[in-house]
């Protein structure tokens, strides 16, 4: 078999280059290994899981994996830390996916008996109970850790990990002592009586616990990998847009963050009120200084365990959503960069942009407030951080009484401002910023490059990621065409991930109860029937859907988990809407999501494997 990472399909098309053999296409499978499950994980999904999923692949004819960020998150093992796209480090890998068995068997007989019982019941539940999962395998890890350190610290293949390593993992373990022992630190600093020795060694102990956990998860994901690659199948990670706040990063390179903002998303059908993920908005300017090593550096370590990697919201390399701190919902945001308006003292509203170097010279519409919309000018614009005289249009702006205090002539003003400054004025700006940092940041490694640039979705950005030969994510039911209800998946770019839903939106077949008009509008004109469309995504209904996704122009159609497991009726989870991954609108939502059925089961689902794998042989995508 012709392994698929080794193809030029990866590394052409992730370097630009002329030759680009159109007409190869791949279909693969997205889940979140958090998800996976098996008979030998501990409760949630684990990297030893996907060497699984990888013999089912195989078995249908699948060549990718994609998963979501599996970086460390912990801060205080709650709920939260179940986001993925919020990690601690952008190099370090979260322990909850290491498996315990092979880090080595405990000495007691109490204690193995004791997590014997943890993981029975920890495996039982149908959810991912991550505050207890992180709890049990902490308690695990360091019992192993007392009982194995002397050796392994002692082995050629630790000292090699930690020599091509110890630049991230030093700062990273120093970080995770200050998170874990800061009440005992401010003990030592208050307590003259414990020594300076005491203290030395305390650090150095729990540092090494740290590199202990990222030596053997660095182990079992290499072990993963190889064995994905000598079935012919590659592994797709996931860079998120933001890092944690408090993040090591954002704590050793201060100067590369905008701590005072943060990162977002403008409302959209998914979330009425925006989105505020909390992260801090990226300095490009410093960021230019040393031509984005942070980030060369980033996808240098990436490349290491992946063969392709998707830019969560690539749209942020163009403008970010930027919330100034001291707010919290994401309408109070606006684009950064941008070109804003200038408010003269005659409370007149003009566009200003004369020798802004990208094009855009001044517009003559303006727009004269009267002193009570002046009063109120909050409900209309933005002020910019950098000049309090010049704003931006608030987002939505329409929806506030004082946007209906306007007379007429003013609102039609006001709408031309509004379309001009989120549609036009700024694009050629946007596209000169992804210009200049994509194509620095994509060289950093020979990994195919996939953007998510769903959203928004500035007029320039088709255009800059054909450029740099990024594939585009292409969701049937979120069309990018002005106007479009659905996609026609035969219609998509070449260079293209298509897909029936992501982790973002609700599944297949929990897409179709959610609305009955639409529902019947897609089955009249996408699937061509004449007759009503059925409550329910039944069996045969998904069978379509998916057989007309693999048949798309797309390069990859990478199709969730569950919405292949949607075409068996008799396999599939009766609770369709607990198999969404994360609902976006909720800040706090617990990503737990785990797979009804364990993989082992799934490999022996023949009905289902014929299925899927005949689909994948009519499509040519085998």
């Amino acid at each position: 078999m012709q392994n698929v990472f080794d193809t030029k399909v990866f590394k052409v098309v992730s370097k630009g280059k002329d030759d680009i053999s159109y007409g190869w296409k791949g279909a693969g499978v997205a889940v979140p290994v958090f998800s996976l499950k098996s008979s030998s994980n501990f409760g949630i999904g684990e990297f030893l899981d996907l060497k699984l999923l990888a013999d089912w692949c195989n078995k249908v004819g699948l060549k990718m994996i994609q998963i979501l960020p599996i970086n460390d998150t912990r801060t205080d093992g709650s709920w939260d830390n179940s986001y993925p796209y919020k990690a601690i480090s952008t190099k370090a890998l979260h322990p909850i996916y290491l498996n315990l068995d092979k880090m080595g068997q405990l000495d007691d007989k109490s204690d193995r008996e004791y997590f014997r019982q943890q993981k029975e019941i920890l495996n039982a539940k149908d959810y991912v109970d991550y505050p207890e999962v992180m709890k049990v395998k902490e308690a695990y890890f360091k019992k192993i850790f007392h009982q194995t350190w002397n050796d392994i610290k002692e082995k050629e293949d630790y000292k090699v990990f930690f020599n091509e390593n110890k630049d991230w993992l030093v700062p990273y373990a120093s970080f995770c002592n200050q998170r874990d022992y800061k009440s005992t630190r401010q003990q030592v600093e208050s307590q003259s009586s414990m020594s300076t020795s005491e203290s030395v060694s305390m650090s150095v102990s729990t540092s090494e616990f740290s590199y202990f956990l990222q030596y053997h998860l660095d182990k079992q994901l290499k072990e993963t990998i190889d064995y994905l690659h000598e079935k012919g199948i590659a592994l797709k990670g996931d860079i998120p847009i933001g890092i944690g706040r408090d993040s090591v990063d954002a704590l050793a390179n201060p100067e590369l963050f905008n701590l005072d903002c943060q990162a977002g998303a403008p409302p959209d059908a998914f979330a009425t009120e925006g989105q505020n993920w909390g992260f801090p908005t990226y300095n490009w300017e410093a960021m230019a200084k040393d031509d984005y090593r942070w980030w060369r550096e980033r996808l240098t370590h990436m490349s290491r365990y992946f063969d392709a990697y998707r830019i969560d919201h690539i749209l942020g390399f163009f403008r970010i959503w930027e919330i100034p701190i001291e707010y919290s919902q994401g309408t109070m945001g606006h684009f950064s960069p941008a070109l804003p308006l200038e408010i003269g003292n005659g409370k007149r509203v003009r566009e200003t942009g004369t020798g802004n170097g990208y094009g855009y010279g001044e517009r003559d519409t303006s727009l004269l407030l009267s002193d009570s919309v002046t009063q109120r000018l909050g409900d209309l614009f933005l002020k910019d951080k950098h000049d309090s005289n010049k704003f931006h249009p608030r987002i939505n702006m329409h929806l506030t009484q004082t946007y209906n205090e306007l007379d007429e002539t003013q609102k039609e003003t006001l709408n031309k401002i509004y379309d001009d400054y989120f549609y036009h004025r700024n694009e050629a700006l946007w596209k000169a910023e992804a210009l200049k940092k994509l194509p620095k940041i994509i060289e950093a490694s020979d990994m195919l490059v996939c953007g998510e640039d769903l959203g928004m979705v500035p007029a320039c950005v088709p255009e800059v990621m054909q450029q740099l030969n990024i594939l585009s994510l292409e969701v049937q039911r979120m069309p990018k065409k002005f106007g479009a209800t659905f996609v026609n998946p035969k219609e998509n770019p070449y260079l293209s991930v298509d897909t029936t839903s992501t982790h973002d939106t609700s599944t297949l077949r929990g897409w179709w109860e959610e609305n009955g008009e639409l529902t019947n509008r897609f089955y009249r004109e996408m699937l061509g029937h004449h007759e009503g469309a059925p409550y329910f995504a039944e069996p045969w209904v998904c069978k379509e859907i998916i057989k007309q996704h693999m048949e798309s122009s797309s390069m990859w159609v990478i199709i969730p988990i569950q919405d292949y497991i949607a075409m068996d009726g008799d396999f599939r989870w009766d609770q369709t809407q607990r198999e969404q991954i994360n609902i976006p609108a909720n800040p706090h939502h617990h990503w737990c999501y785990k797979m009804y059925q364990s993989i082992e089961e799934l490999i022996e689902r023949n009905y289902l494997n014929d299925m899927i794998s005949d689909i994948i042989k009519e499509s040519g995508r085998n």
